[in-house]
């Protein structure tokens, strides 16, 4: 925390914050009507106001943190910095991206430059196909791409541009996405309504795996379930939650008290305070990113949905303000089976969330292939595979030293770094020996390697304080029980709720 705490920082609280509205206004400068009557301006304000946002970030991290840090890293973890770097990423897409950000505008930038304009820095190559997320597919487009395609055929505006068989299959529900309310003439002729502005800010910023974007991850990621009935789906909705809570319950019953306890070595079980024998065991190991991440997303999206349902409920149908209908199709399960993947490649490309795809692939994955490719496509393709990696573990390593103290072992790099490289050696042995990681074996290999180098990073974070301030399974209250994340509530918070709420 040294170093971000010797960074300058306004003490004004108003300078402090100054970022969140400079990466707004980065966002709204992306709408079509901004980007093809005032490109120029407005690229100039994206691309500028970066630096200010990625410093600002930094620096007000110690002011954001929640203290004492040793007694609050799990907060901090999940509320200051892992933000801080979604945050930071976000500024650096939205100040370099070009072109439409939904897939209902293509048409629009195609109808502003019909001809395509050849960019002599390789801006509109792709990458070759790859199976991994953080390596760009062959239907990920760069941005330059999509603004100069060139329009096959004349369509309505407010039909989505790429209706293709294939295409269409990669999309979720575009018909009733949150941003075609107006027509897209609309948009070119006239600067958007405030109220348009919002409901476009919304859907882009409540969208984070960008399932109505341009860069939308393929089905093979994230499977996408058309035609469902609004009923079934919540109702499996709220299911897939609560069952998601109820395995964070157990996971923390379980492994918190282990951890805790055991000063991070988790070669058996100390559980004398919730009454089981001290018996010795292989290593423990849960979903515990699992069903925390998955109830995370749950929540987030059934508070989304409520709002809009509220704000459609009280808002009259001419009101700008008022939201598109709900589309279940844009809201798929966080996870695609993770644990039946059988092989490294399947599971961080395919198996596990895709919430940070698009950071990985633009910060990481497209800056290296674009340094590499100049040694031949699968020189860059492996490139690009590390670099995704790369930027994945400086995010892990980051967001658990800023908010507590440097690992002079770099455990966290360590572990995701081993995982690209564990990647590109199935690449190598698929070129080599004409088949791919697969199988049973395949499912051992994945999973033993990750446990591998998993653990190192695992006991790391325990030893900076992850867990600490956790109250123990045999004092939780009602509340640790009933509310989502309850068991990491500290014995502060937890006595100041109880003291509100004589209840519990």
């Amino acid at each position: 925390m040294s170093i971000l705490e010797s960074l300058p920082c306004p003490q004004s609280p108003w300078l402090a914050w100054i970022g969140i509205p400079l990466q707004l206004f980065q966002a709204i400068f992306l709408h079509p009507y901004f980007q093809i009557h005032h490109p120029k301006a407005t690229r100039l304000y994206r691309l500028m106001v970066i630096p200010i946002c990625i410093y600002m970030a930094f620096a007000t991290v110690p002011r954001r943190t929640i203290w004492p840090i040793e007694k609050f890293v799990h907060f901090n973890f999940g509320f200051v910095t892992m933000p801080t770097f979604h945050f930071i990423c976000l500024s650096i897409i939205f100040g370099f991206h070009q072109g439409p950000v939904f897939k209902s505008e293509v048409e629009l930038f195609n109808q502003e430059d019909p001809k395509p304009n050849p960019d002599p820095a390789g801006r509109d190559e792709k990458l070759p196909p790859a199976e991994d997320q953080h390596v760009p597919q062959d239907d990920t487009k760069s941005s330059n791409y999509l603004r100069n395609r060139k329009s096959k055929s004349k369509r309505r505006a407010a039909q989505p541009a790429n209706t293709s068989v294939e295409e269409t299959q990669k999309v979720p529900a575009l018909e009733s996405s949150t941003v075609t309310t107006h027509s897209a003439k609309t948009w070119v002729e006239g600067p958007p309504s405030i109220g348009e502005l919002a409901r476009w800010i919304s859907a882009l910023i409540m969208n984070p795996r960008g399932l109505m974007c341009t860069w939308a991850p393929p089905e093979s990621v994230v499977p996408i379930e058309r035609n469902l009935k609004f009923g079934p789906f919540m109702t499996m909705l709220i299911l897939r939650t609560l069952v998601m809570h109820v395995w964070f319950q157990v996971v923390c019953a379980l492994g918190v008290e282990v951890v805790i306890h055991s000063k991070a070595d988790v070669n058996h079980f100390l559980f004398q305070r919730i009454g089981f024998p001290d018996w010795r065991i292989f290593r423990l190991y849960t979903g515990g990113a699992y069903s925390g991440f998955a109830l995370a997303g749950g929540l987030f999206n059934i508070v989304e949905i409520c709002i809009i349902l509220f704000l459609r409920k009280v808002l009259p149908e001419n009101n700008s303000f008022r939201p598109e209908p709900v589309n279940p199709s844009n809201y798929p399960p966080l996870f695609n089976n993770p644990w039946f993947r059988t092989s490294l490649t399947e599971f961080w490309g395919k198996g596990w969330q895709a919430v940070f795809r698009l950071h990985f692939l633009f910060c990481g994955a497209q800056p290296m292939y674009k340094l590499l490719q100049r040694h031949g496509p699968t020189v860059g393709k492996l490139g690009a595979v590390m670099g995704a990696m790369g930027l994945s573990a400086a995010m892990h390593e980051f967001c658990l030293v800023a908010v507590s103290r440097i690992d002079p072992g770099f455990a966290s790099s360590r572990m995701f770094l081993s995982q690209g490289l564990g990647i590109v050696m199935e690449a190598l042995f698929k070129q080599f020996t004409g088949q791919k990681v697969d199988g049973f074996l395949g499912w051992g290999w994945t999973f033993g390697f990750m446990i591998l180098n998993g653990k190192p990073m695992v006991d790391s974070w325990i030893q900076r304080g992850l867990g600490n301030g956790v109250v123990p399974f045999k004092e939780w209250g009602l509340i640790h029980y009933l509310v989502p994340f309850g068991p990491l509530i500290t014995d502060d918070v937890y006595a100041y709720l109880k003291s509100c709420v004589k209840l519990f």
